[in-house]
């Protein structure tokens, strides 16, 4: 990739042609990602905790205790053995999921509220696992 001197003016279309953005699409990725697992692949109890996590972090009728427990129930996925957008569809979700488990006491109590800081091993060796086959050298 061709990188930009911050003191030169840049047409605007002179990143249309390097893979990232596209005229008809903007910045947004091509193909579209994955909106969901293929029917009958293990991996849709990802998307199944996708729709509940809003529930989980926010709603006053799930204490943290259960909402904790929740995310410590979903089993470890041999995460390793997805390619293509099946790999990028589980890496975000199991991103949100890293982040809403850190985070989720302030969000369901106060934003001062001390953040986990001990990740449980069913979500930690999924995001591991993923981010060492997508190449990502920091993930979230």
């Amino acid at each position: 990739m061709q990188e930009w001197n911050a003191s030169k003016v840049v047409p605007a279309m002179a990143f249309l042609t390097n893979g990232i953005v596209r005229g008809d699409r903007g910045f947004l990725p091509y193909p579209d990602p994955l909106d969901r697992f293929p029917d009958g692949s293990e991996f849709q109890v990802y998307d199944e905790f996708a729709n509940v996590l809003p529930s989980l972090l926010y709603d006053e009728d799930i204490s943290y205790a259960a909402a904790k427990a929740a995310f410590h129930e979903l089993p470890v996925l041999p995460i390793e053995k997805l390619t293509g957008q099946e790999l990028t569809r589980a890496y975000r979700e199991v991103g949100f999921f890293v982040s809403a488990y850190a985070w989720m006491k302030c969000a369901k109590f106060d934003i001062h509220d001390p953040h986990e800081t001990v990740i449980p091993e069913n979500l930690a060796l999924p995001m591991w696992k993923a981010s060492k086959k997508m190449g990502v050298r920091y993930p979230i």
